[in-house]
């Protein structure tokens, strides 16, 4: 069986990371290929020797590494997972990796990428493995260890910007131009890339729509919920997101629940709390309403056919804006009413999944036809 290597975020403790990293080599693996994601730490790591030297020219490094922990309120901040509070939550993301998510034997570095073999193609994506503002640090996602151009390819990376910044352009045009097949998350974005690199950029959706609801009940774990409850699931920090879930529940007499995503969450009197991935997806599936976030929020309460609302996650100001991605998705469907600007109150009638389902089955389709391109060459 041919093996397929697989470059992208599939570890951190972040729930869309790994329900993507999972549905693209499940739906790999349901074509007749196997799929595994490459381990790769983008630093060579020092010896012992080394680090006490490192700490012997600069005593202060520790308490500078411990002020960036504990400072650092950016909502891209993930640190707080090493926290006493959400260790078992980290253990639940680490158990669902080891179960379900396929990597390889050998965790590689800078100097050793270049010695990988046995792999008859690769493929980089989803996640926001194009970012602007991530490159430097893990260049690994534009597959330049990978010698034979005709086995570099792309699924669904996402640029993780509304605007992709002219100042990286050129390195684009460069990393990009050799690609056997190329595709993007983001619409405007393959019409973008495919006029920078004269070749055709294909849009295919997120992977995790390329799985049906049937398909992600092997990974669900269920825990104690109520008969009907509100779901909150919020990963930024603007607090008219739960204000509209709590009025959204006084109005209808229905519970609200938040997902326990940051320290913040654990205040609330209703959460759930030391959860991973299995135990969001059975939580979206029963929930009677989702209030999100999240680009992964709104995907999942699609797929599942579920009454939701989204919110943006950031500021419009912000220097990181990834906004762009829930409303173009909800665009692509018909269902801009579903965002929320932040100050709306407003209640919205049932959604008619029939019309939406028939769109996302015509993507889907073109989807797995452009994936199937890339193993069958």
């Amino acid at each position: 069986m041919n093996k397929i290597g697989l470059v992208s975020p599939h570890s951190d403790p972040n729930f869309g990371t790994m329900l993507q990293a999972y549905a693209l080599s499940k739906v790999i693996v349901k074509l007749g290929f196997y799929a595994e994601y490459i381990r790769y730490r983008p630093t060579v790591p020092k010896s012992f020797h080394q680090k006490l030297h490192s700490y012997v020219v600069d005593p202060f490094k520790i308490i500078k590494r411990y002020k960036t922990i504990t400072t650092n309120k950016s909502i891209d901040n993930y640190d707080y997972f090493n926290s006493e509070e959400f260790k078992i939550t980290k253990q639940e993301f680490e158990a669902f990796r080891i179960k379900h998510i396929p990597t390889s034997s050998i965790l590689f570095d800078p100097k050793t990428i270049g010695s990988i073999s046995g792999y008859s193609k690769y493929i980089v994506g989803s996640d926001q493995t194009w970012s602007p503002y991530l490159y430097k640090k893990n260049t690994i996602n534009f597959l330049e260890f990978v010698k034979d151009n005709s086995l570099k390819n792309s699924y669904a990376p996402s640029f993780g910007t509304t605007r992709i910044p002219d100042w990286y352009l050129p390195i684009l045009k460069e990393k990009l131009k050799d690609y056997n097949l190329i595709s993007c998350r983001e619409e405007k974005n393959c019409k973008k890339i495919s006029s920078l690199i004269n070749k055709k950029v294909y849009h295919v959706l997120d992977p995790t729509l390329l799985l049906q609801q049937n398909d992600y009940q092997e990974i669900e774990i269920k825990i104690h919920i109520p008969s009907k409850f509100i779901l909150c699931y919020i990963l930024g920090e603007k607090d008219c997101i739960s204000e509209y879930a709590e009025a959204l529940g006084k109005r209808k007499n229905i519970p609200v629940y938040y997902v326990a995503t940051r320290p913040k969450y654990l205040k609330k009197e209703k959460i759930f709390s030391n959860i991973g991935p299995g135990h969001l997806i059975y939580l979206i599936n029963n929930a009677e309403t989702i209030i999100t976030d999240s680009f992964h929020g709104t995907i999942f309460s699609i797929n599942f056919q579920k009454d939701f609302y989204s919110f943006t996650k950031r500021l419009s100001t912000s220097t990181i804006n990834d906004n762009s991605r829930i409303s173009d998705f909800l665009q692509l469907i018909n269902l801009q009413d579903r965002l929320k600007d932040d100050n709306d109150r407003t209640e919205n009638t049932d959604i008619d999944y029939s019309k939406i389902e028939k769109i996302i089955q015509v993507k889907r389709k073109e989807s797995i036809k452009y994936l199937q391109g890339i193993l069958k060459q």
